[in-house]
């Protein structure tokens, strides 16, 4: 069951496709795991301006959410290409297909 499912998923390029957008979406990922303690560090400044209080600076706690999808979708990502790739499909040797 699983060799017809690779076969399909390899030969209708469908398992590509859906490789590269595991893949983006790690990559994204992965970038927002920088971008997101900026981001919120800028957000709760304009909060700041408006009522005082609340935590100052970068807090890295709000890149651990990204830090963990982005290494699931990576693990993930690896895994299907090996299966899917790494080992080429095997041949059908049914006589009847077969014409040699």
């Amino acid at each position: 069951m699983f060799d017809r499912l690779k076969r399909s998923l390899v030969e209708s390029f469908i398992g590509a496709l859906a490789l590269g957008w595991l893949f983006a979406w790690a990559i994204l990922d992965f970038v927002s795991i920088f971008s997101a303690p900026v981001t919120d560090w800028v957000t709760r400044s304009e909060y700041r301006a408006i009522q005082p209080g609340g935590p100052g600076g970068l807090l890295l706690r709000d890149s651990l959410p990204y830090l963990l999808s982005s290494a699931v979708l990576f693990l993930i990502g690896y895994i299907l290409l090996r299966w899917l790739y790494f080992k080429p499909p095997a041949e059908s040797t049914d006589p009847a297909t077969n014409p040699d």
